[in-house]
């Protein structure tokens, strides 16, 4: 019973009521009545309509109380169960369920907040990346294959649908996903993440040329506003204005070993004239000799693997990462330390 406030009690017929203490009336001491108070283990001695009332018009007074008060609770809460609460099973399975049912209203949630506090995100990453340099590579470390998969997905709609101009007219179809027009043949198909990605940064001016989006190869090649790249695009990416500019690498000399016939050849033959990525997306034919440690002059069998046009385009970014994962591929191809037989004869040959 709160404090400084004396409730009146009677029996009636082996039935106990307690009175109101502020609309006087005489009700039955059950929860039908009555609130039931956990901390001091009482009814309340106010009946359910008094109380009902009682919050309406303080709510009234202070609409902003209530808010504030949850908001602090919370905050208390999840600081002292925060490692409960992550390894829990229970709150894992509700959380994914939760998503599935209401994934629409997630999505648009999260893309309102980012467009209402863009600004402060942004330099909380870049904060954030300044603090702890090495989190993009434990990410990418950990998530390879998702981002992988994710990047050869098909676009939705809901995220991408903004972002776009006229030119490809969006629209939704039955499913959710992205439809945009071709730019030669006008028919709608469903892009990839990957392509929509590089389309909306052209279109920002980070890179060059204007990553138009095709249904086809055939389209592709057909258009004349494929590969067309303008001079000031050229000027704002070439040289030292590169994000790739590693201090003019590009133009050492590689080994005396590398210019004899054969070589390239027989390294080929080593690896079947196949790409030996084992996450290859397969998107060409073309074949490339890849140095695994990035130096032009280390020529030895060791350090040469053979991979596809894109996975090598693909190995020029996050270097670290891709030798770690080179190295792991030719130890398991050739088990034993040094050279095998078979690079022996290659070295013969050359």
């Amino acid at each position: 019973m709160a404090r400084g406030i004396s409730r009146k009690t009677k029996i009636v017929d082996g039935v106990q009521y307690n009175q109101c203490t502020k609309c006087l009336k005489w009700l039955p001491a059950t929860k039908e009545y009555f609130y039931w108070k956990q901390k001091r283990n009482t009814l309340a001695p106010w009946c359910k309509k008094c109380s009902c009332n009682n919050t309406k018009v303080r709510r009234e007074k202070n609409p902003g109380h209530r808010k504030e008060y949850m908001q602090k609770y919370l905050k208390q809460y999840y600081e002292k169960h925060k490692e409960e609460r992550r390894n829990d099973p229970k709150l894992k399975e509700y959380a994914k369920e939760r998503y599935k049912r209401n994934k629409e209203k997630i999505r648009q949630q999260q893309k309102e907040y980012y467009n209402n506090n863009q600004e402060k995100i942004i330099a909380y990453r870049k904060k954030y990346r300044s603090e702890n340099p090495e989190y993009d590579k434990e990410y990418h470390k950990k998530h390879r294959k998702r981002i992988q998969n994710y990047y050869v997905s098909k676009a939705i709609f809901i995220q991408y649908a903004d972002k776009l101009t006229s030119e490809e007219d969006p629209k939704a179809g039955p499913n959710g996903e992205l439809l945009v027009k071709c730019t030669y043949c006008g028919e709608y198909f469903q892009p990839l993440v990957s392509e929509v990605k590089c389309r909306v940064s052209a279109m920002n001016r980070v890179g060059y040329g204007e990553c138009r989006l095709y249904c086809s190869d055939v389209c592709k090649k057909a258009c004349p506003l494929f590969n067309r790249y303008s001079p000031e695009a050229i000027e704002r990416i070439s040289g030292e204005n590169s994000f790739k500019w590693k201090g003019g690498i590009s133009a050492e000399p590689y080994c005396p070993i590398w210019i004899k016939s054969g070589f390239k050849e027989n390294i080929c033959e080593r690896d079947n004239n196949q790409c030996q990525n084992p996450d290859c997306r397969k998107n060409s034919k073309r074949i490339a000799v890849h140095h695994i440690n990035y130096i032009k002059k280390d020529c030895h069998p060791l350090n040469l693997i053979i991979l596809c046009t894109s996975c090598n385009s693909r190995a020029n970014f996050n270097r670290d990462d891709w030798q770690e994962f080179y190295t792991k591929v030719i130890a398991k191809k050739f088990k034993k330390d040094g050279l095998t037989k078979r690079r022996h004869k290659i070295i013969k040959k050359i």
